[in-house]
């Protein structure tokens, strides 16, 4: 999840949560789970590459739920992407605001142009061979009340 802030840079707003983390694989053997880093990408017990989840029941000693919390400082954010790692396995945080700002420029101002830049940055992710479960939501903060 990442913010494009008023000057247009990304703020990433979360923190990869993987068994390839030094802190987060040593937490996940720590609790007598086991990290897999003989192939492509490390995993928990050989099976997945989050160490953070609300599913996985047969992992849950090892996979615990706590989030990253992220506190906006400022308002200043243009708008808010949130995304699977299908994306961030393939695009950067500042490929993605100057992806989504380009395809935001380019638009009319209408009400689907979030939803349309979020479905551009899916197929872009499709394009560059995600081999991952790819969702995007582009959120726009700055025509928000209150």
């Amino acid at each position: 999840m990442l913010c494009c802030g008023a000057d247009g840079g990304a703020v990433d707003a979360s923190y990869d949560h993987v068994a390839a983390d030094a802190a987060e694989a040593a937490r996940v053997v720590a609790l007598g789970g086991g990290v897999d880093a003989s192939g492509a990408v490390p995993r928990v017990e050989g099976r997945v590459v989050v160490t953070r989840s609300i599913g996985n029941r047969d992992l849950a000693k090892y996979l615990v739920p706590e989030p990253h919390v992220f506190v906006a400082e400022s308002a200043a954010y243009e708008f808010l992407i949130l995304a699977t790692d299908g994306l961030w396995d393939t695009t950067s945080s500042d490929e993605a605001v100057r992806f989504v700002r380009a395809r935001l420029a380019a638009s009319a101002a209408s009400p689907s142009r979030y939803q349309d830049a979020a479905t551009a940055l899916t197929h872009e992710a499709l394009v560059r061979q995600s081999q991952d479960n790819i969702g995007v939501c582009v959120i726009d903060l700055r025509n928000r009340s209150g």
